[in-house]
């Protein structure tokens, strides 16, 4: 359809038309963030939760990112490329934007678990280990997405992940059993931080 409007445009025109596109998308991206953001800021600042704040200062930073992105595949409609060409530039760009929403998915997960648990005044927190797993969860997921947007079919991989998953649950058997253990204990609040115990070997501090 887009094709189709440009024909009856100038040859100068169509030339220039793509970067026009791009820089309406941008310039469209930044005024929206600037001043529709800003007045979502009073309003999440007013609120008891601070949820809704979390998810404004995550999703603020790739924002205008997005607006690229469509920038980009608007303009490539505008151009007369090859079959080929317009699909690996289509492929290209969705990918980008699954990486980046896979990234604001996983940074909105850690933080609201964090301000879960500071909420409930526990010891337990979003440390290192718990920040690696979200990650590694978000990135299998992501990477499942991309994986389709390029054509492969997720069924084999699913099972080749789900063998080799309990492959490593086997062969981790000991390793795993205690980091769960730990996060049971922590997360009953049965030990909590400057306790005093003394295990059966006669361990303690």
């Amino acid at each position: 359809m887009i094709k189709d409007l440009i024909k009856y445009l100038p040859e100068g025109y169509r030339l220039i038309l793509p970067i026009v596109v791009i820089l309406l998308c941008l310039v469209l991206g930044i005024l929206i963030r600037k001043y529709l953001f800003a007045i979502l800021k009073k309003f999440t600042s007013k609120t008891e939760t601070k949820i809704d704040d979390i998810i404004f200062n995550v999703v603020k930073k790739p924002f205008l990112l997005w607006f690229a992105i469509l920038g980009l595949e608007i303009s490539s409609k505008t151009l007369a490329l090859d079959a080929k060409i317009e699909n690996i530039i289509d492929t290209t760009l969705i990918i980008i934007w699954i990486i980046s929403l896979v990234m604001v998915l996983g940074r909105l997960t850690i933080e609201i678990l964090q301000l879960y648990y500071e909420k409930r005044n526990s010891s337990f927190r979003t440390t290192s280990i718990i920040q690696n797993i979200i990650k590694i969860f978000f990135f299998l997921f992501g990477l499942m997405f991309i994986l389709n947007a390029l054509g492969y079919s997720l069924t084999p991989i699913i099972t080749a992940l789900g063998i080799g998953g309990l492959a490593v649950a086997l062969a981790l058997q000991d390793t795993l059993n205690n980091l769960f253990s730990g996060f049971y204990i922590t997360l009953s609040q049965q030990v909590r931080v400057g306790d005093y115990i003394q295990l059966e070997n006669g361990s303690e501090g």
